[in-house]
Order: C-alpha cells, then structure tokens, then sequence
C-alpha cells in the first residue's frame, strides 16, 4: 500500500459520480484494515523478533537452541509455540543459558501470550516496549540479573495474569501503573532493591492471590486497601523498612 496514485486516480472519478460516497468509504476503510494488519505484525516480524533475542542473548550458547534461525516454521524453533497461523503465542526459555539484554524487538511479538525467561543471566533493564504485548498473561522474568527500573508501560499488559520479576536487580518504586493490570492474580517482586512505597493501586487488584514483596527497601506504612483483595491467600511484606502498624483490615482477609 506504499503506492497510493490509483487511489487517487480513482478518487478523482468518483467524485464525478453519486458512488463517490460509498465507494471512497470502501476504499479508505480497506486501507485502514491494512495498515492495521502490518502495525499488528506477521510472521515474518515475529521471525525478525526472535532472531533478534537470539542474538542478544547469546544463541550460539544456549543450552537448547534447536531449529533457531533456520527456515523452519516458528514453532519448531526450541521453546516456540505458534498459533494456527504461524504467529507466536509462547516462549518458553527458562533455565536455557540466556545471558544479555532482552532486545526491544520483544515488543513486535504482538500475539506474544507466554514469556518465560526465568532462571537464565539476562541483564540490563526490561525494555518498555514490552507494554506493546498486549495480550500477554504470562511475565516471568525472575532469577536474572535484570536491573534498573520496573517500567510504567506494564500497566498496558491488561490482559496479564502472573508478574514475576523476583530474584533480580530491580531498583526504583512500584508503579503505580501495575492497578490497571484487573486480571493479576500473582505478583513476584521479592528479593530485588525496590523502594518507596506499596503503591495504594494494588487494592484495585481484586483477583490477586499472591502478593510477594519481600527482601526490598520499601518504605512508609502498609496500605489498608490490601484489606479490600478477598481473594489473597499469600502475603509476603518481611525484609523491608515499613514503619507504622499492621492496619486491622488484613485482619477481613479470610482467604489468607
């Protein structure tokens, strides 16, 4: 759709018609629909995406890397499902020798659903293009030595289920983003260097179960909207420097 004149061209005549009207709309709405397609990616920029990770995070050393950047079909590349279109739905690479940055092209697998890189050597920050996976319910990034800051664009992922970041090198506060993310049911953020405070957005979070902030450097009172997620069963706030007292509302917490 880079060529646009016979578009044009054929603007140019309707507008001499009476089916100027419906048949522009026709047009522009074809045109749109494409433009959506590519921005939504295909399996081509899913083979780019990966090629990519392969690359940054040392490929060649993997302990398992069958089938990477060869011609085969995508979910026959070790640890890669796809979908019936060949798109990619799961990476599965946990425990696999990974060492690097995570590249930004993670941010094109737009039908990404499963990320599980945990218990590998990854370093650097979680780059924000990871907000563009929205359809992801699965981030599992835990047991690296990521660092830097958790980042704001989290909170797009409204589709995300499981948080796992534990066992890192993640400075900085808790965005207050992470609220918007309605489906969480796990949040994993112990034993990193997080400060300031349990942001108050985590009460919006009614299907959490297990909230695990342990072995930080966060700060200021225990939030009483912890006292509003009924569905918590796991609570870990020890190896911090929360001042103040425990707010009598954990007490309506009968799940935990």
């Amino acid at each position: 759709m880079k060529d646009l004149s016979i578009f044009y061209e054929i603007k140019e005549v309707c507008y001499k018609t009476d089916i100027f009207p419906i048949l522009f709309f026709c047009i522009a709405a074809f045109i749109a629909g494409v433009k959506h397609a590519e921005a939504q990616g295909s399996v081509d920029t899913d083979r780019e995406a990966l090629v990519a990770l392969y690359d940054a995070t040392g490929g060649n050393d993997w302990e398992e890397n069958s089938n990477w950047k060869s011609d085969r079909p995508l979910d026959q590349w070790y640890g890669v499902e796809a979908d019936n279109v060949g798109r990619v739905t799961q990476i599965l690479l946990s425990g696999n020798n990974l060492s690097g940055p995570i590249p930004t092209e993670i941010g094109n697998l737009s039908n990404l659903e499963d990320l599980w890189l945990s218990g590998n050597s990854l370093s650097g920050s979680i780059p924000t293009e990871i907000g563009n996976l929205s359809n992801l319910e699965y981030l599992w990034l835990s047991g690296n030595s990521l660092s830097g800051s958790i980042p704001t664009e989290i909170g797009n992922l409204s589709n995300l289920e499981d948080l796992w970041l534990y066992e890192n090198s993640l400075s900085g506060s808790i965005p207050t983003e992470i609220g918007n993310l309605s489906n969480l049911k796990s949040i994993e953020l112990d034993e990193n260097s997080l400060s300031g405070p349990i942001p108050t957005e985590i009460g919006n979070l009614s299907n959490l179960t297990r909230l695990h902030l342990s072995g930080n450097s966060l700060s200021g009172s225990i939030p009483t909207v912890i006292g509003n997620l009924s569905n918590l069963e796991d609570l870990w706030l020890g190896g911090n420097s929360l001042s103040g007292s425990i707010p009598t509302v954990i007490g309506n917490l009968s799940n935990l």
